[in-house]
């Protein structure tokens, strides 16, 4: 997030007491890190906040997820697309592989529409899983159009109550009252978001 370590990193304890953050030295090698030990800090998510947010209105909420989700998450250009793709129907008839794969595309990446659209066409019976885990991977503003690329509408019968609070989320209004399971992705997608805002707020109070 473009953040300098020192300001990134609160509160930071190590067992180590010769610990330093990595640097890069003269011939462009960065310095080694330990390998064993204890680190404790805590991530300076206002200054990330502040930094994001820089320029938008205070009240444009959407608009400063969409800019932390575009610099926070990866998303792929067309051309890595079918690698991803492919990598997914290595683990056709894996479910347990294929449920490891599909947490890690909902956590870290951005995937295009299209994207989307052929991982669910290609389901396996998966399809209701894949909706309540991929959905926070488009775009912010554009997940309504996941129930379009569903393939069949018990498949949305199926996600729907996973999927309701993420849904419904407004990001324009987001006090209230929220009952979330966190285990569920996109629902914790909701409480990262209201973290989130709520960071940007403190970030503007300063």
């Amino acid at each position: 997030l473009k953040l300098k370590p020192d300001v990134a990193f609160e509160g930071l304890e190590s067992s180590d007491p010769s610990f330093a953050h990595a640097r890069k030295g003269p011939r462009g090698y960065w310095t080694k890190l330990p390998r064993e030990g204890k680190l404790d800090f805590t991530f300076n998510l206002v200054a990330a906040a502040d930094r994001i947010g820089r320029g938008l209105p205070r009240s444009d909420f959407q608009g400063f997820l969409r800019r932390f989700t575009s610099e926070a998450r990866v998303e792929p250009p067309t051309k890595k697309c079918g690698p991803l793709l492919a990598k997914w129907h290595d683990f056709a008839q894996q479910q347990g592989d294929q449920l490891i794969f599909l947490n890690a595309l909902s956590q870290d990446f951005t995937l295009p529409y299209a994207c989307l659209t052929h991982l669910l066409s290609a389901d396996g019976g998966l399809a209701d899983q894949m909706a309540w885990r991929l959905v926070q991977t488009l775009n912010e503003g554009t997940s309504s159009w996941l129930v379009l690329a569903l393939p069949s509408p018990g498949s949305y019968i199926k996600a729907e109550p996973k999927l309701r609070p993420f849904l419904s989320f407004q990001p324009e209004a987001p006090s209230g009252h929220y009952d979330l399971d966190l285990s569920c992705g996109c629902q914790r997608g909701v409480a990262e978001r209201l973290v989130l805002i709520n960071a940007w707020e403190v970030a503007k109070d300063k």
